[in-house]
């Protein structure tokens, strides 16, 4: 793992964001564009897997796809120490799942206000041919300024592709949001499953716990 106070490659550490699966969410300071960015970072032993190793390298391809206001934006990727990393824009924001945990359920307009610009982005997706897969209050930016952001493409899908990174006999985003096609491992997903995840989402705002428990 990376400390705070500490350089990386050419960042310079700020801040542990969070440990989301098997990557290291940073703060960094990026000195070539003199501003705070964020590094998602896997660990080395991905870069020799090759399920993995395309996993990441599908995430790198699926993020420089999309630019839309209500999607975090990917800067760049590469490798630091031997470690593969993304570079993502840094936003000072809480996620959803963070201001639920606080509050337990949000107003009934707001919660609508955000969903309106969760579907937003995820039209924009879909018209780019891509399904998020994992769509939940975790994978959602709240900004200090009232933006809301999706994040987290790992779990995406590009609906012309036919490759398949997806385990044999495993299947792919949360279950409490997850559509019941998704559940059962169904591989011709499309934008409806992140209609349903977002339908999830919206309940748990309204009523501060998931659908199904």
């Amino acid at each position: 793992s990376v400390a705070p106070g500490t350089r990386f490659g050419d960042y310079e550490i700020s801040a542990v964001l969070s440990k989301k699966g098997i990557c290291q969410v940073l703060k960094a300071h990026d000195p070539q564009m003199n501003r705070a960015v964020v590094l998602k970072v896997f660990p080395k032993q991905l870069a020799t897997n090759p399920f993995w190793y395309e996993r990441f390298k599908r995430e790198v391809v699926v993020a420089g796809k999309l630019s839309h206001p209500n999607i975090v934006l990917a800067l760049g990727a590469g490798e630091a120490g031997g470690n593969p990393l993304m570079m993502l824009e840094y936003l000072e924001s809480c996620s959803l799942q963070e201001k639920l945990e606080r509050e337990g359920n949000v107003p009934e307009r707001t919660a609508w206000q955000i969903a309106c610009e969760i579907a937003k982005g995820l039209a924009y997706a879909a018209e780019q041919g891509i399904v998020h897969r994992d769509i939940k209050p975790d994978n959602i930016l709240c900004t200090e300024d009232g933006r809301i952001k999706i994040l987290d493409m790992g779990c995406a899908k590009i609906l012309n592709d036919e490759t398949l990174l997806t385990m044999p006999g495993t299947t792919i985003g949360t279950p409490f949001y997850m559509s019941p096609e998704q559940a059962t491992g169904q591989r011709d997903l499309d934008s409806r499953t992140d209609v349903y995840s977002l339908g999830c989402t919206v309940f748990h705002m309204l009523t501060g716990s998931v659908p199904f428990m």
